[in-house]
């Protein structure tokens, strides 16, 4: 028992400090940037059988307060199978926008070669990508614009999942909710941990002086997880959107078992990463949350040691968490927040056994080096 309470608070210990400094980094002034003139910027989507939200992305990208004379939309269609391209060509008909609608060759494949074709046909120097299942902010671009004008190679933006009711779309947008706690607080420590292509920006010059994908282009997904690993062994500056104005939503999934298996795509890619702190993160989350029930155990026969290990994570889980629906104003999440804190580690638990039985795809394709 004295060795379990040591190994325990020990973790904890670890825990707390690393989400004690994410919250520091949340709560940290967001960065100045001036508001100067606007940029022209080229916008990347990147799809493959998104007839279902492509409409609802262009709407989105309609009703941005920029001024969009200066922006090309440059849509890559990854090989559809069903009606995408139709879908998108009336949705975008009805707008203004400049918009570029690229069909991926047929010997190329992937997310990856797919954003590689939309940066060859960019004219633009400021780069911009997101996902076709996602709505923005309406100053969405205003405050990546801001952001480049200061020089500013590489530009990480907070991503959150749209409203949902159901439980196990709540627990899902509580996790992507920490994510995205995760990814800002640590990159407005300058020690970014995660980024997401729904919401990243970048300088083409960077893109061509790291070719990120040079390593990695046959792993099915992870474009932007690979992009931001050869980055930070690089000098060129990474920059933070931290305010509600820079927010992407993007649609949580209706399943669990679509859940399941996202969250095993998504783990699948430390392996391959070269900074080995996500995989590190990750052991520290599993081990935390599978000491929660250890210790729970032992709380119900009366040991004090563990039930205080129940409470300190309660409130170093709370108060991340709460700082994150004040941020992005997610105040319905709240009232889960103790069911999902018990049934977290069952979930990280699922996770675990089923990576060893679930194959990892992703838009249909084997997430593997030999594809």
């Amino acid at each position: 028992m004295v060795l379990l309470s040591i190994i325990s608070f020990s973790v904890l210990a670890i825990y707390g400090i690393f989400f004690s400094a994410i919250a520091w980094g949340l709560s940290k002034k967001e960065e100045s940037f001036p508001n100067g003139t606007s940029v022209s910027l080229s916008v990347i989507i990147p799809f493959r059988n998104e007839g279902e939200n492509l409409a609802t992305i262009v709407k989105s990208f309609s009703r941005l307060s920029y001024n969009l004379n200066i922006v090309e939309f440059i849509f890559v269609d990854d090989h559809s199978s069903d009606n995408s391209i139709e879908i998108l060509r009336n949705a975008l008909k009805s707008t203004n926008l400049i918009y570029k609608i690229i069909k991926q060759s047929p010997s190329y494949s992937g997310k990856k070669r797919a954003l590689i074709t939309g940066i060859e046909n960019a004219k633009n120097e400021y780069i911009i990508t997101t996902d076709a299942d996602t709505i923005h902010a309406k100053s969405w671009l205003n405050a990546y614009a801001r952001a480049f004008q200061t020089g500013a190679a590489f530009i990480i933006g907070p991503v959150i999942n749209k409203k949902a009711y159901s439980f196990f779309q709540q627990l899902q947008n509580t996790e992507a909710l920490l994510l995205s706690g995760v990814t800002i607080g640590s990159s407005s420590l300058n020690k970014p941990l995660l980024c997401s292509g729904a919401n990243l920006g970048y300088t083409k010059t960077l893109y061509h002086t790291i070719a990120p994908y040079t390593n990695n282009i046959n792993i099915a997904s992870g474009d932007d997880l690979f992009f931001l690993d050869q980055v930070i062994n690089t000098e060129h500056r990474i920059a933070t959107l931290k305010g509600k104005d820079a927010l992407v939503f993007t649609q949580p999934n209706r399943q669990y078992s679509s859940i399941l298996k996202q969250a095993i795509r998504w783990s699948s890619k430390n392996k391959y990463l070269i900074n080995k702190s996500n995989l590190y993160l990750s052991i520290l989350i599993f081990s935390t949350n599978i000491l929660l029930y250890v210790n729970l155990f032992l709380a119900l026969y009366g040991y004090v040691e563990a039930a205080l290990f129940l409470g300190i994570k309660f409130i170093i889980d709370l108060t991340l968490l709460s700082i994150l629906i004040h941020r992005y104003n997610q105040k319905y999440l709240i009232l889960n927040a103790p069911f999902i804190y018990m049934l977290y580690p069952i979930h990280l638990m699922i996770i675990f056994v089923s990576s060893f039985f679930i194959e990892v795809k992703w838009k249909g394709r084997m997430i593997s080096v030999n594809e």
